[in-house]
């Protein structure tokens, strides 16, 4: 995705990704979206999310990043996400999580299922 697409989209609520080819996601790529509610990146190929990806996402409610190549969630991957209520990471190849990963977000509704912990 190239890092300008939604510079001009800073009203959008609701962005659907879904189904794509999608193989990282930029810390810059969503940092005009302030108004966004809700972001849909599933069944996409996304094995790297780099940190403060989502920081400017104030107002971000709902997180799908299920059925992508995720196989480890570092420490500030979700920072800054504080009123995040559903996040699903359900079907990633995933067998770590570091610590306080999760920390900033209070409201959370984690949702894990058929990943590869141990």
């Amino acid at each position: 995705i190239d890092l300008n697409s939604f510079l001009e989209l800073g009203n959008l609520e609701e962005l659907f990704f879904s189904n794509n080819q999608i193989e990282k996601i930029n810390k810059s790529l969503f940092i005009n979206l302030k108004k966004l509610q809700k972001l849909y990146l599933r069944s996409n190929k996304i094995s790297i999310i780099e940190k403060y990806s989502f920081e400017s996402l104030n107002k971000l409610k709902i997180l799908y990043l299920e059925s992508n190549d995720l196989e480890f969630i570092e420490k500030h991957t979700f920072s800054g996400l504080f009123g995040l209520e559903i996040l699903e990471l359900s079907q990633n190849p995933l067998y770590y999580i570091e610590p306080y990963a999760f920390l900033d977000l209070k409201r959370l509704n984690l949702k894990l299922k058929l990943n590869n912990f141990k």
